[in-house]
């Protein structure tokens, strides 16, 4: 079959996480996401986007979820300032 198209999981300035442009309120119910993502879609890359002005420890926290719910594929890519 096709690849799955990456899933996506993007962190604004103000530390609002959104998953495939859903907002996700906490990290638990982004950790509920992550699982639900490494049990269906294995293979299928997680794209992290980051704004470049967010603290890197709320990053360090969604990355550290990611780990935790078995997540294989991580990308990270930082949002550059326009």
């Amino acid at each position: 079959g096709a690849p799955q198209p990456a899933a996506q999981l993007d962190i604004d300035h103000d530390g609002r996480m959104f998953w495939d442009s859903e907002p996700v309120a906490t990290l638990a119910a982004l950790e509920q996401r992550l699982r639900a993502h490494a049990q269906h879609s294995p293979d299928t890359p997680l794209q992290v986007h980051a704004d470049a002005r967010v603290r890197y420890a709320l990053v360090a926290q969604a990355l550290a979820a990611a780990q935790r719910s078995q997540v294989r594929k991580i990308a990270v890519e930082p949002i550059a300032d326009e």
